[in-house]
């Protein structure tokens, strides 16, 4: 110090303006009160009083030497503050210059940003990490007046008091806290516990903390009028640079934490392993600062109990950002009537399955969900169609229904995700657009899984599903699997890498069971699984009785009693034993031959032979709808006995289609006398 100087002693050597901060940030006026708010304690006023006492002894003696006090710019916040210390120094001193060294901005930003971070009510964004300097100091500018306010660049001097937390990986984990846990309020957590947590982070790695020149950059825009500011202050501009491998987001802070955490296992645990996300990061800093703490007060992890959703919606938007890779979700399509059903009931009932979650939104099958969600026309699904739903009501479902998917998407904690419904299938390439977009928006990496089914026995199937749903089919092409278009769709839109195609062929799948082949393509596990077989196909004649119904114009109606009332009878139908129904093979070829180019790019693109040309022949087999009419008779037959009487059927057994269609009239208005069910009268 040179023989002209003194430096104001404090008793800090970092900060030698304690003494000055203590004496004006509360000091007293006239009858003990200070000139903004009364003391909350005599202890403070004696503080203040004792701290003026101090600077007063100092002052005394100086002579014609200067007197130097230094504090960081940023704790004299308050224009009352300065406006005290003004009048102190004024009447003791001719002349008062205030000298401002402002830093190099990334290292402001450091400092600043991780004092914020130890705060907890502190504001930890990157790009507010530098301070509004116009606002605070053309403060010193109004009371010193601006002559007497000279600014200096300090390339290496922080502006205020070295953070507690330094380390790249300590900062990190402190970050994503702060993220996750960020309603843990100053009075949850005791300073002596939160002192204790603070310190051991302090060894948590040992590369240094910076900001990248991408970060700072982003900091200056965010401060831009301040930046023009203190630019015309300075004379020239204010440096944008970072470090080199420096922190560019949060998002990598977050990554980050996440290979961090190995720093919180427990001492000598050779497993230790890094968390698979940054929230599984927290829960293991907050449990290990649950073993360090004093007393009973205990650190909460991410979820409190009172969280509502909302919350918990921000909480969980982070946290796909901080895997290594995202999660996946595996989207099972079908194709319809490929053991779909098998697949959700399965999945939805296995609760205790820990490294998949199956989307709990009920029904199990996912398809009425996704489709009204994604689809352009969700009017068109049969389900809304039978209940007499128009596009108003449609659009409020499907914006609740909108609201749960993400919802469960974003909360999601297994790596992969699992959703069913085979009328994905039929989704439209500008829909599946709508899909990808969402999942790419929750950064959510989509896998599609489809079982294809040879082509005779997919027309059989969808041929009867088709009736139960109350669709009148009257061209067998109308069953065709339109697998070249489908499938074209799925590829352009997830890449074909990402659409897995597989034979539905329970002789190919492990013990018969698509379930089993389903959780061994996605990787999953599920213990105590029984297999079942559900759905179950209708018989011929159970299938000609529903063919000749609608044939003739039969309807249930619409509305929920009608649907009820669709299933019960469908049940009944189900329960029919007679002859396995089979579709000649010359229908099929038929059909075939009309699709030849389709066929032979899909037999291309999934590797396996989907003509069914060499089925076995069978005797009963459908060749016309006149045969399939034939065959209704019998079905009535066997309708009327399964009740054991019940039904009242009056008159001779049906002769004819017609009065087998007359048969199903009757008999469901036995079931519903108050429902409408029409029938068109017979041709003559």
């Amino acid at each position: 110090m040179p023989d002209g100087e003194h430096e104001l002693l404090a008793g800090s050597p970092a900060h030698s303006g304690d003494n000055f901060w203590k004496a004006f940030q509360s000091a007293p006026a006239k009858g003990g009160v200070t000139e903004a708010t009364p003391f909350v304690d005599e202890d403070a006023a004696r503080l203040a009083k004792r701290a003026r006492a101090e600077i007063d002894r100092q002052i005394e003696g100086l002579g014609n030497r200067t007197l130097i006090v230094r504090r960081s710019y940023s704790d004299w916040c308050s224009p009352g503050v300065l406006a005290r210390l003004q009048r102190f120094l004024g009447k003791r001193f001719r002349k008062i210059r205030v000298q401002i060294r402002i830093s190099n901005p990334e290292r402001h930003m450091v400092s600043r940003f991780i004092q914020q971070l130890e705060l907890p009510s502190g504001n930890w964004r990157i790009a507010s990490a530098l301070p509004a300097y116009r606002k605070l100091l053309e403060r010193f500018e109004t009371v010193f007046g601006r002559d007497s306010v000279i600014y200096q660049i300090d390339g290496g001097t922080l502006p205020v008091q070295q953070a507690a937390v330094g380390s790249l990986d300590g900062v990190a984990l402190l970050f994503a806290y702060r993220t996750y846990c960020w309603h843990h309020r100053e009075n949850q957590i005791s300073p002596e516990n939160a002192a204790l947590v603070l310190e051991a982070l302090k060894k948590a790695g040992t590369t240094h903390f910076g900001f990248s020149t991408a970060a700072v950059q982003m900091a200056l825009q965010f401060r831009a009028k301040d930046v023009k500011w203190l630019k015309r202050r300075l004379g020239h501009p204010v440096s944008a640079e970072g470090i080199e491998g420096g922190i560019g987001c949060g998002e990598e802070l977050l990554k980050r934490s996440v290979t961090a955490s190995r720093f919180l296992s427990e001492p000598g645990d050779p497993a230790a392993t890094p968390a698979r996300s940054a929230r599984e990061a927290v829960e293991r800093l907050v449990d290990f600062a649950n073993r360090m703490r004093i007393g009973n007060q205990a650190f909460q992890g991410p979820f409190a109990t009172d969280l509502i959703d909302a919350e918990k919606d921000r909480l969980t938007a982070a946290d796909p950002l901080s895997m290594e890779s995202p999660p996946t979700c595996y989207i099972h399509v079908g194709m319809p009537k490929t053991g779909t059903t098998s697949i959700q009931e399965a999945l939805s009932e296995n609760r205790s399955a820990t490294d998949f979650a199956y989307l709990k939104i009920r029904p199990a099958n996912h398809s009425r969900l996704i489709f009204t969600v994604f689809s352009k026309t969700p009017e068109k699904l049969p389900y809304y169609r039978k209940l007499g739903l128009g596009r108003p009501e449609i659009d409020a479902i499907r914006a609740d229904y909108t609201r749960k998917l993400e919802r469960q998407v974003r909360q999601n904690r297994s790596r992969k995700l699992l959703i069913s419904g085979e009328s994905i299938f039929q989704l439209q390439e500008e829909d599946l657009h709508e899909m990808a977009a969402f999942f790419q928006r929750l950064s959510v990496q989509v896998r599609i899984v489809a079982y294809l089914r040879p082509i005779k026995s997919f027309m059989e199937s969808v041929f009867q599903q088709r009736l139960k749903r109350g669709v009148a089919v009257g061209r067998f092409e109308a069953v065709y699997p339109d697998y070249a278009a489908r499938i074209r769709a799925f590829d352009q839109v997830f890449g074909e890498a990402n659409v897995i195609l597989r034979k539905f062929d329970r002789s190919l799948f492990p013990d018969g069971d698509v379930v089993v082949d389903f959780c061994q393509l996605t990787g999953t596990a599920m213990d105590g699984y029984e297999p079942s077989r559900l759905n179950e196909t209708m018989c011929t004649e159970a299938i000609a009785l529903l063919y000749a119904f609608h044939h003739f114009g039969g309807s249930t109606g619409v509305g929920k009693d009608s649907m009820r009332l669709s299933g019960e009878w469908i049940e009944r139908m189900q329960s029919l034993k007679g002859s396995r129904f089979s579709l000649a093979r010359s229908v099929v070829r038929r059909v075939v031959r009309s699709h030849q180019e389709d066929l032979q790019w899909m037999e291309q693109r999934c590797g396996f032979p989907l003509d069914s040309a060499s089925d076995a022949k069978h005797p009963d087999s459908i060749r016309s709808f006149d045969g399939l009419l034939s065959k209704s008779m019998e079905g009535a037959r066997m309708l009327i006995e399964s009740t054991a009487g019940d039904f009242p059927h009056k008159g001779p057994l049906p002769g004819t289609p017609w009065e087998a269609a007359a048969v199903v009239r009757d008999y469901l208005r036995w079931k519903r006398p108050d429902l409408p069910i029409a029938l068109n009268a017979p041709e003559p």
